[in-house]
């Protein structure tokens, strides 16, 4: 598991003790059934699935742009998953 530090203000924290012990659980329980619960709602969101869709797609333009060999201006050369090169760059083919 990963910990995480997690700061509530004096009230909220009353309220989580409170709760968790009314269900019989730990706080650490109670905490992780809040974030399992609120995941599952935004796994099932429209309106969050469209925003997470348009994240993924700068991650992947990101990690694409990463692949790029060499300074732009000799041209950009493309590594493939399989290892090979293309592009007007430094080693590729004529």
């Amino acid at each position: 598991m990963k910990a995480f530090p997690l700061r509530l203000d004096a009230g909220r924290a009353a309220e989580l003790r409170l709760a968790a012990r009314v269900d019989g659980v730990t706080v650490a329980d109670e905490i992780r059934q809040a974030i399992r619960a609120h995941l599952d709602r935004l796994r099932a969101d429209p309106v969050f699935r469209s925003r997470l869709r348009a994240a993924m797609a700068r991650e992947r333009e990101l990690c694409e742009g990463l692949l790029v060999v060499g300074p732009a201006s000799r041209g950009q050369m493309l590594v493939s998953s399989a290892g090979t090169t293309s592009g007007s760059g430094i080693g590729a083919a004529s």
